[in-house]
């Protein structure tokens, strides 16, 4: 089956290479000029090949830089850690700084 698909390919593609021969034989100096060239190995690419290549090549060149700051109190152990705790602090940060307030004044008297 395989032989069958392989053998046509290289009936067409040698039609193919003869057909421009014959032209390039017979044609004046100008046809000359604009010989074809036919690559044998070069498939047809399905679409959707075209649209995975393109994604990787995308890809390739995005990099997300990360912020970080060294001289921020490492709160965190993890990227994951990290982001709780920022959600924490925007959600109980005015709570736990009126704790804190208290706790400071409790221990000066």
């Amino acid at each position: 089956m395989q032989y069958g698909r392989h053998m046509r390919r290289f009936e067409i593609l040698n039609s193919q290479i003869f057909a421009i021969r014959n032209k390039y034989l017979k044609g004046s100096d100008l046809e000359r000029s604009n010989v074809e060239h036919v690559n044998a190995n070069k498939k047809k690419k399905n679409p959707d090949e075209e649209d995975l290549e393109q994604q990787i090549e995308k890809r390739k060149k995005y990099s997300r830089r990360r912020t970080y700051n060294d001289d921020a109190n490492a709160d965190f152990i993890n990227e994951r850690n990290s982001k709780v705790n920022k959600k924490l602090r925007r959600c109980y940060s005015e709570h736990a700084a009126e704790i804190k307030r208290n706790m400071e004044r409790a221990t000066v008297i």
